[in-house]
């Protein structure tokens, strides 16, 4: 009999868990937001590339601290066409950031601080960004 009763009282404590969560989130409305993208290459050479480690450090010393509200970090693989006409492939971070439409000319200044401390740091050519020309609606 103790096996019988396990069952529903398992169903209906999980049945409760479903129905106290769903009812606890509160959806915001939509606030317009841009959208930048940061495309950091990690080859440094032929041999040589940006490790995982020294990446998690430039995120926490430079990246985090001017984008402290959120952002999104991707692992990717890249490829591009050098400067030899050659295809060259590397390990890619991609950087994506969502800031509100009102802090568009700040948060540019600091999307641009990180791409030319990234160059130095790691003797980069480039850091792709692309930014989205419309606002997106975002919701929390």
């Amino acid at each position: 009999m103790i096996k019988v009763l396990a069952k529903p009282v398992l169903i209906l404590i999980i049945l409760s868990t479903s129905l106290l969560g769903s009812s606890t989130h509160v959806r915001t409305e939509p606030e317009q937001f841009m959208r930048t993208e940061l495309y950091f290459g990690r080859n440094i050479s032929e041999r040589a590339e940006v490790s995982r480690k020294d990446f998690d450090k430039f995120l926490a010393e430079i990246i985090t601290p001017r984008f402290p509200d959120g952002l999104t970090v991707l692992n990717a693989a890249g490829q591009f066409l050098n400067s030899n006409g050659e295809v060259e492939k590397e390990r890619t971070v991609i950087l994506v950031l969502f800031y509100p439409v009102s802090a568009r000319k700040d948060k540019h200044l600091k999307v641009e601080e990180i791409r030319e401390a990234y160059k130095v740091r790691f003797q980069q050519q480039s850091v792709l960004r692309v930014d989205h020309p419309e606002p997106l609606e975002v919701s929390f």
